[in-house]
């Protein structure tokens, strides 16, 4: 009996490890499947990635007023979304639009007072919604993102005025090169011919009869002057 008993729990273990074996290589058999499968799509996507940020670049390089303004938008609305939670959260129950109804003596509830009679889809009916967690929630938060790409456009416009990050040092560089080049040109043609001819005939025959006879009338008067004051 104990010899029946040794060989069932031999037997039995030995098929857990056939079965345990078996498990093992199916794994990694399904593994390499998957891998197989998964690298190029991987590849791919780096790929795609790789020539997402390459156009990106370039667009920003070919168009960096646009890209500015379209950073300036994404920045803005993502910061607005982000502000969302504060809003319906703690912005709301401030003035008085909370969960459970108008809180009494909030701003909410004066302004409920000067109301009356709430009209279905009004701002004050939007907020409450919005607090309550309904279809106002949608509302105010799409209110926030658009408003929030609307401010970043008008920022990028306004900020464009003083200069860009991108357009400007490159139009900067083209002005520059282009006034050396227009100074080079009207300095080259006008320094040589003008000075050559006015600068030779002008001194040549202005010198010349000039000095002569200035430099001996009056040598002459003065020999004779001298002689007439020794004879006296």
């Amino acid at each position: 009996m104990g010899n029946v008993m040794a060989t069932a729990a031999g037997v039995v273990q030995r098929t857990i490890e056939r079965v345990k074996n078996a498990l093992c290589n199916a794994t990694h058999k399904a593994a390499d499947v998957v891998w197989q499968y998964c690298k190029p799509i991987k590849e791919k996507l780096a790929d795609l990635a790789l020539e997402a940020l390459m156009g990106a670049i370039k667009f920003s390089v070919n168009y960096p007023r646009l890209f500015k303004t379209i950073c300036y938008t994404t920045a803005s609305s993502l910061a607005c979304l982000a502000l969302c939670p504060v809003v319906l959260s703690a912005v709301l129950p401030m003035f008085g639009f909370t969960s459970g109804g108008i809180a009494a003596g909030s701003l909410a509830a004066a302004w409920h007072a000067v109301l009356g009679n709430v009209a279905a889809g009004s701002l004050f009916a939007i907020l409450q919604s919005a607090a309550a967690g309904g279809y106002g929630v949608s509302i105010v938060v799409c209110t926030l993102v658009a408003s929030g790409g609307v401010g970043g456009i008008v920022s990028s416009l306004l900020g464009s005025g003083s200069g860009d990050a991108f357009g400007g040092s490159l139009g900067g560089g083209r002005r520059r090169i282009g006034p050396g080049r227009a100074s080079g040109r009207a300095s080259g043609p006008t320094s040589g011919p003008a000075s050559g001819p006015a600068s030779g005939p002008a001194s040549g025959p202005a010198s010349g009869p000039a000095s002569g006879p200035a430099s001996g009338r009056p040598s002459t008067d003065a020999s004779g002057l001298d002689d007439h004051a020794k004879q006296a």
